[in-house]
């Protein structure tokens, strides 16, 4: 499933903003073809690992055990795996002669043994066959007596249930369905996502109650997300990548029930757009496909308590090549607030998730949980049920722990092959803001530490902590001059911005803050810089922290016809985020001007550095 919410990643990480990319479980059981969305293909099915079961040599599952096996697989696989497959399976598991066709070891009756011993089948929302009904088919698939320890359904072990819901919809509510208009789905779409637009059908201010997914086409249909706005007018529909969304409502896959709430609901103001994005998987490739699937939602009167979705979690984390590592993210709550239901999510590095509530903003002896998850899969997110009541100063301390085996970097970003560490909950009351990052305790701010491109003698320097001033409008222009060798210091700083407005989103600049740290070294034309910002951002959608550590060597020219516009070409670190530098001399003093591109706006970074004596 691909989500989204809140403006802006931008292309400088101090200031990202949301754009959600995620994936819900799903029936399909092998890879798909590339799809327009900046999403990877889904993930084949695993190859076994040690202490897993694998296909006895010359194994040929034995025919007069296949009505015993086939009942089992009626009850726990059938409604992907039917005779016609349904919700993007590709095939059946009900006829015996497709599992054994083909080599050994690459059989569907291979797959379904590995599945079966790992965990990842059935997906964990749907009922589990219990260890004899497990070892039963094992035996089978594999022509062995296998040693069965029941695995965490889909591969994930979560401390809290999954959301559950009643079969009937709140007292006195009005429904109004979205869905595709009949449409038409290729043979060749394995991993298509399309996006509808409708205008929301009330004439007054209503809560939604409950949202129920309406299965068109279950052969092809793969999830479902219903987001607010969207970018086209009601009535369209395209591919998804244009649809830039500012927060989630719902979302569903095959083992996911119905939204629902008791009492209160998600404010649903008239006129204003929704879009359904569908999921299309036709793995099986059936020809002249049209679905109409889409959303039933619920609404009422305004009554009761006001809820809506709140975005915990770090931003801006990167995780080395062949190392399992952690990255935390805290929220300090600014009034009272109670957590309904939680989407936790990550991608497919993830290992581990964890959320805790800090009350009063207490240590580890005070830690209550919000939600664990003891394993991770990407193809098996749930919203699961969290009800627990927060206070105004509790702490809430978001962990994802991730296992890198991709062979390269992976870092924090909006697409599946990028990481991300949320979770994603249903409050109530709504805090003023839908994303909170902000309030971590001194002690989990990192010091400066030289970056990989630090002058050899940093680690020596005494190089003070300062603040810098947020400024909207302009710098003074640059003066240039003659660049002396030697290192620097930061001693102050300043940030502009145009306006405080950012696309979307307004600064709060009375509330934001910034502080710094950092070294500056020019050594005929190589110079380099190595800093960390920390900046406490406050807007009106968004309040977090973020520690951004830069470490950037370059050789420099001037540039022809503009002496005061240094030409850079980087020989150590990542010069992807700066757009521009400029520079002034006066006396002991080094002034650089830094422009950041920031989505709509570029920021401009003004630096201070003091010669060292």
């Amino acid at each position: 499933m691909k989500l989204s919410s809140n403006p802006l990643w931008s292309s400088a990480p101090s200031l990202l903003a949301l754009i959600m990319a995620a994936g819900l479980t799903a029936c399909d059981d092998g890879g798909s073809e590339a799809s327009p969305e900046p999403e990877a293909a889904e993930p084949e099915t695993p190859e076994p690992e040690a202490g897993e079961p694998e296909a006895a040599a010359n194994c040929t599952p034995d025919p007069d055990g296949w009505a015993d096996a086939s009942a089992h697989l009626t009850t726990f696989c059938a409604e992907c795996h039917a005779a016609t497959p349904q919700f993007g399976a590709s095939t059946s598991l009900l006829d015996y002669a497709t599992l054994i066709a083909g080599a050994e070891g690459s059989r569907l009756v291979d797959q379904l043994a590995v599945r079966l011993g790992d965990g990842t089948m059935p997906p964990a929302a749907k009922p589990q066959p219990d260890s004899m009904a497990r070892k039963a088919l094992l035996d089978w698939a594999t022509c062995e007596d296998n040693t069965v320890i029941t695995p965490n359904p889909g591969g994930v072990g979560s401390d809290r249930p999954i959301l559950d819901a009643p079969d009937d919809p709140p007292a006195g509510t009005d429904f109004f369905d979205l869905r595709a208009p009949d449409f038409a789905v290729a043979r060749d779409w394995n991993n298509r996502y399309e996006c509808f637009t409708f205008e929301v059908p009330t004439t007054e201010t209503r809560y939604i109650r409950r949202i129920d997914t309406l299965i068109g086409d279950a052969r092809v249909l793969h999830h479902t997300v219903l987001i607010p706005g969207g970018g086209r007018a009601p009535g369209e529909h395209g591919p998804c990548a244009s649809d830039n969304p500012l927060n989630l409502i719902y979302g569903w896959a095959p083992g996911q029930g119905a939204l629902h709430f008791d009492e209160g609901g998600m404010r649903l103001e008239p006129g204003t757009k929704l879009t359904v994005q569908v999921h299309y998987n036709n793995g099986a490739r059936h020809p002249d496909v049209r679905d109409n699937s889409g959303v039933r939602i619920y609404h009422g009167p305004v009554e009761g308590p006001e809820i809506s979705m709140l975005a915990f979690g770090p931003l801006d984390f990167e995780i080395p090549n062949g190392q399992v590592t952690e990255t935390t993210g805290y929220c300090r709550l600014p009034q009272d607030t109670r957590i309904i239901a939680s989407f936790p999510h990550m991608h497919e590095v993830g290992s581990g998730f964890e959320q805790v509530v800090l009350r009063g903003g207490a240590g580890e002896d005070e830690a209550e949980t919000i939600i664990a998850l003891d394993g991770w899969n990407f193809d098996a997110q749930y919203i699961y049920d969290t009800p627990v009541q927060m206070a105004a100063g509790d702490l809430v301390r978001t962990t994802c722990r991730f296992s890198n085996d991709t062979g390269r970097m992976v870092r924090s970003g909006p697409n599946t092959e990028d990481e991300m560490c949320f979770n994603f909950a249903y409050v109530t009351p709504p805090l003023p803001n839908n994303y909170c990052n902000s309030g971590a305790p001194a002690e989990a701010i990192p010091l400066y530490a030289p970056g990989e491109c630090a002058p050899e003698d940093a680690d020596a320097l005494s190089v003070p902590q300062v603040s810098a001033r947020l400024v909207i409008g302009s710098p003074d222009i640059p003066e240039g001059g003659e660049i002396p060798d030697g290192t620097w210091v930061l001693t102050s700083g300043r940030l502009f911005l145009p306006s405080t407005m950012l696309g979307p989103i307004t600064i709060d600049t009375e509330n934001t803050a910034i502080t710094g740290q950092g070294v500056l070294d020019f050594d005929g034309d190589a110079m380099i810089i190595d800093a960390q910002i920390a900046l406490h951002l406050v807007t009106s959608i968004t309040d977090f922290d973020e520690v951004v550590a830069i470490s950037l060597g370059a050789d420099w020219a001037p540039t022809d016809g503009d002496p005061t516009l240094l030409n850079l070409t980087a020989t150590c670190g990542d010069d992807s985020l700066v757009k521009s530098v400029r520079y002034t001399v006066n006396g002991q003093r080094l002034t650089f001007q830094l422009g950041v591109d920031l989505g709509p706006a570029v920021l401009t970074v003004e630096l201070d550095f003091d010669a060292v004596e």
